[in-house]
């Protein structure tokens, strides 16, 4: 209920006079923290009414799921402050500091993962900052894997026009799984490379 009413307060902003860019911030922002908008339902009518922004719009949605991860980065660095051992123990048990190590080491690929498919983004924000993972790297996995869910979608529509809201409906499941499968290869391979060097 609150999703729909934020939704629609958003899309009047949008449609309404003044900036609609901080209108398209704001949403975009919302979505990678409290409220899972459908962001797309969104974008590509706008994209399609103004075609002459699709890319600076792009860049400033971006700009606003970036914000938002950074907000739940220091969320999940706060936890980390006031909680300490407690979180450690409740994301991973006994384990923890193989956890933390873990994502270390693959938090750059659980990062962009998260970023492009159904996995909650907030998930991968909060553990980030919960195991103090480097910022740069946070910022370059969800930029990579926004920029392209934003810029693909800004593309369809320059493609396709009026078509790509049905193209994007019928293989967005398919796209998700084809990035992930590129991911999952480079992933592999950069495992094996190393192990080369290593042996």
């Amino acid at each position: 209920m609150a999703r729909g009413r934020i939704r629609t307060f958003v899309e009047e902003r949008i449609e309404g006079e003044g900036s609609h860019y901080t209108a398209l911030f704001l949403a975009s922002f919302l979505e990678a923290t409290v409220v899972p908008i459908p962001l797309e339902t969104i974008l590509i009518p706008y994209f399609l009414t103004h075609r002459e922004r699709l890319w600076k719009t792009s860049f400033v949605v971006l700009l606003g799921c970036l914000a938002g991860a950074m907000l739940g980065y220091g969320v999940g660095a706060g936890l980390l402050d006031s909680f300490g051992n407690t979180l450690r123990e409740w994301m991973a048990g006994s384990n923890s500091r193989n956890f933390e190590e873990e994502f270390h080491r693959n938090g750059f690929v659980a990062i962009f993962t998260a970023g492009v498919s159904p996995i909650p983004f907030q998930l991968a924000m909060l553990t980030a900052g919960a195991t103090n993972y480097p910022v740069a790297l946070f910022l370059l996995a969800a930029s990579m894997a926004r920029g392209i869910r934003y810029f693909g979608l800004a593309f369809l529509v320059w493609k396709f026009g009026e078509k790509a809201s049905d193209i994007w409906q019928k293989n967005k499941l398919l796209a998700g799984l084809l990035v992930l499968s590129i991911v999952g290869a480079l992933y592999g391979i950069s495992k094996l490379v190393a192990l080369w060097f290593n042996a």
